[in-house]
Formats: C-alpha cells, structure tokens, sequence
C-alpha cells in the first residue's frame, strides 16, 4: 500500500522572544507617564474665599522653598512653580483688618520701631504709625497737660504722650518720674489711636481738659508709653 503524505499545519504567531523585547520598550512609557502626573489643589482661606491653586508635581521639583507673607513659592525647577496666595491683610498701618482702636491698638505694627519724635512729624498720614514699636531717648517734655498726659516736640509740632495706667498705679514709676517742662526722658511704648477709654477716662475725670483732648483728637495719633525713665 501506498502512503499518504499528510499535510502538517504550521504554528502561527509571534516568536516567544518577541514578548521580553515589548515588555522592555514599554516600561519606559510607563514610568514616563507615572511621573508627570497632575493634581489640583483647594485652598479656602479663612475669609471665606476660595482660590484654587494648580500644582504640577513632578519627580524633578527642587527642594528650595521661599515663604513670604503667606506665600509659598517653589523655586530653581524647570518643571514647575508652584503659588499659593492667603490674602494677608498686614500692610499699609492695618492691623488684624481693622486701622486698630480699642484692643486691637497693643498688636505691634511690622514697620520698623520709631526712635525719633521728628519721624513722627513727618508722616502725612498718622494711622500708618497704629500699632507701631517706639523706642526714643533723650527727649525733651515740652507741656504737661495732666498726671498722665504731657507732649514733646516733633518737627515743626507736638506729639501727645500718655503715660499707661500702670505707670499710674500706686507704686508705680510714675511715682518716681514727676514730668516737668524741659525735663529729659526716655520712652518706650507704642502708637495708638484716638480716643480710646483711657484718654477718654482722663478727659472725664477732669485731668485733661476738653481743649487739650480736642487736640489731642485732631492728632488722631499718640504714644502711649508703657516705660519712662528720667534721663540722668
């Protein structure tokens, strides 16, 4: 008997070593992709308002970070720079948000501390002074207008000084301290606005006369120190 030739079907698909070699050019696509990923952050501030920050984060960003004023700047990356904005209300005098009377007048101003009554007389605008340090040596007392209010000379004017209440305490250096015209002293304190209730309370107890708190008003503006010495 005659044989039969059988026809045998060849295995179709791809060679097995085709599947590392894709596998290999694919990872890199992949982690390519991993990296540059994006996110958005939400930022509600405490005012109620809500800024929505984009952030690019990627595996190159620079560790380098500069904080200013609420602000937060990522810096020396070519990839991304990132802002975020607070809305600070810290500037021009403003304290808290508000041109600070009451309370509000004992937070410190960031300006720089005054150390001269002239600085004083040569502000246009006195409530930027609100809330800012002072610290001025050797002045020289030119009215005393009561226990605790007296003015010195700045520029061309005067500027209005009260002494605070705990100096007025008994015991308190005020005692040692009696101002006089002419005399010398140094002082340390702070500016506040007016009227608040301790010039208020002077002018009631008749200690301040309405002429002189009517200046005093129109000045908008007076030291109120927390430390005086005599100077020797």
């Amino acid at each position: 008997m005659a044989d039969i030739p059988v026809e045998r079907k060849e295995k179709s698909g791809l060679p097995w070593w085709l599947i590392p070699l894709l596998l290999l050019l694919l990872l890199p696509l992949l982690f390519f992709g991993f990296c540059n990923r994006g996110a958005v952050v939400d930022n509600t501030n405490t005012n109620g308002n809500t800024n929505v920050n984009r952030m690019v984060s990627t595996s190159n960003i620079n560790s380098n970070t500069m904080i200013m004023n609420g602000n937060a700047m990522m810096t020396n990356s070519s990839n991304a720079v990132v802002v975020a904005n607070n809305n600070s209300n810290n500037r021009n005098g403003v304290v808290n948000g508000n041109l600070g009377n009451g309370s509000n007048n004992a937070a410190l101003n960031s300006g720089p501390v005054v150390t001269d009554t002239n600085f004083f007389g040569g502000v246009n605008d006195k409530m930027t002074l609100v809330g800012r340090e002072a610290k001025i040596s050797g002045v020289r007392v030119n009215r005393v207008l009561s226990d605790r209010v007296f003015t010195v000379k700045s520029g061309s004017g005067e500027m209005f000084v009260m002494l605070d209440e705990n100096l007025d305490s008994p015991g308190g250096k005020e005692d040692q301290i009696k101002m006089k015209p002419g005399q010398n002293v140094n002082l340390g304190g702070s500016f506040r606005t007016i009227p608040t209730g301790e010039v208020k309370a002077e002018t009631q107890n008749s200690d301040l006369s309405q002429k002189e708190y009517a200046q005093m008003k129109g000045q908008r503006v007076y030291l109120h120190a927390t430390s005086v010495s005599d100077v020797r």
